[in-house]
């Protein structure tokens, strides 16, 4: 297995490496990324901004990432805290309506009345909405679906950018895939 731990000079060689190479390559946003994660190599960067920032500026998104202050504690208590499906009260409030609506159910079910269908679809669509958002132990889950999104872009932008450079330079297409680090929510470069 081939030894990762590059030293300093050796991460600023493939850092130009990558650079001149872009300039005959059409993976331009994902070699972007790279290059920020090659100049910030101890800092993790959130893959939606990582995205975000390199389509924007696509050929200048290197030099808004001269250092890491861009992502202040704000980004990153986003990053680490993701937002709640729902609340507790709305929960509460929805359960207390189907107790409600079970109940009339079974009134309405006796006396054979018309309104049966609309209740037992307000019914299926609570039931359905508690699904949506709370795990099999009744907690209630988080949206993730937009940072999955983002990871997977990123990745798939690298990805293009390394499977293109490898038909030129296949040695420091796979030095830079072992050098990457997908996490959760963030991508870097392995300490070195």
């Amino acid at each position: 297995m081939t030894d990762i731990r590059f030293e300093k000079v050796r991460l600023n060689e493939v850092l130009v490496k990558v650079q001149m190479m872009m300039l005959n390559m059409h993976s331009m946003t994902g070699g972007n990324q790279i290059i920020v994660l090659l100049k910030n190599e101890r800092h993790a960067f959130p893959y939606f901004y990582l995205e975000n920032q390199c389509k924007r500026n696509n050929s200048n998104a290197v030099s808004d990432f001269h250092d890491f202050s861009f992502i202040n504690e704000v980004t990153m208590c986003f990053i680490n805290s993701p937002i709640l499906m729902s609340d507790e009260k709305t929960i509460r409030e929805v359960e207390k309506r189907l107790r409600k609506l079970e109940l009339r159910i079974e009134i309405v079910e006796r006396e054979k009345r018309e309104d049966l269908y609309d209740l037992q679809r307000e019914k299926e669509f609570l039931i359905k909405y508690l699904a949506e958002v709370l795990t099999p132990r009744n907690k209630i889950k988080f949206f993730e679906e937009y940072l999955k999104k983002s990871k997977k872009t990123v990745q798939t932008n690298i990805k293009r950018f390394l499977d293109e450079m490898s038909l030129s330079d296949p040695e420091l297409s796979e030095k830079i895939r072992k050098l990457l680090v997908y996490e959760r929510y963030t991508v870097r470069i392995r300490d070195v």
